[in-house]
C-alpha cells in the first residue's frame, strides 16, 4: 500500500485530517501529518517545507503528499 504525508491548512491543525486518516488506514495505507508550527509568524517557506519532508520517515522513496488551502503551495511535480 502507500505512504500519505498530510499537510493541514494555515488555519488549522494535523487533526483536521483524524477521518480521512482512519479511512485510509482501513484501507491499508500508512499515514503522517506534518504538524507545521502555525504559531511561529516569522517561519519562511523554507522551514515548512523542510517540516514536511522531515514527517515523511527516512529510507521511504515515495509518499504522496496531500496539502490543504494554501499549502498546496509547498507540492512539486517531478518528471522521472
Amino acid at each position: 500500500m502507500s505512504l500519505f504525508c498530510l499537510v493541514h491548512g494555515s488555519t488549522q491543525n494535523a487533526s483536521g485530517w483524524d477521518l480521512l486518516s482512519l479511512e485510509l488506514e482501513k484501507l491499508g495505507h500508512q499515514i503522517v501529518r506534518a504538524s507545521l508550527p502555525a504559531d511561529q509568524r516569522d517561519a519562511s517557506a523554507t522551514v515548512y517545507a523542510r517540516v514536511i519532508a522531515d514527517t515523511i520517515p527516512a529510507g521511504m522513496d515515495h509518499a504522496i503528499v496531500v496539502a490543504h488551502s494554501a499549502r498546496g503551495a509547498f507540492l512539486l511535480s517531478r518528471a522521472e
